[in-house]
């Protein structure tokens, strides 16, 4: 949940566009990397992080969407593979015939 007192995103962006505008190439290296981790943690901030039960419940939400759908592709699998030599058993006499 964002804080009252912080300022929207989109007036961050207008003061970094203006600030990047007026500035030059010149800048040192260190500073660019500088920079960058300063608005990496800046946009955390901006960030509205799930709560604890939150966070579990979309991980145990994940965990059985992987559970059903690995049940799915198995059982799929086992069909066609069975389906197939049953399939090859009931044809191969008639293509011993030709």
């Amino acid at each position: 949940m964002a804080r009252k007192n912080r300022k929207r995103r989109e007036d961050f962006e207008t003061e970094e566009e203006s600030v990047t505008e007026s500035t030059t190439h010149s800048k040192a290296p260190r500073e660019k990397h500088r920079n960058f981790i300063a608005s990496i943690f800046h946009e955390m901030r901006l960030t509205t992080w799930p709560k604890r039960r939150q966070a579990w419940h979309d991980f145990a939400m994940v965990v059985e969407y992987t559970i059903f759908f690995m049940a799915f592709i198995i059982l799929f699998d086992w069909v066609v593979q069975h389906g197939m030599s049953r399939l090859m058993d009931i044809v191969q006499p008639f293509l011993k015939k030709l």
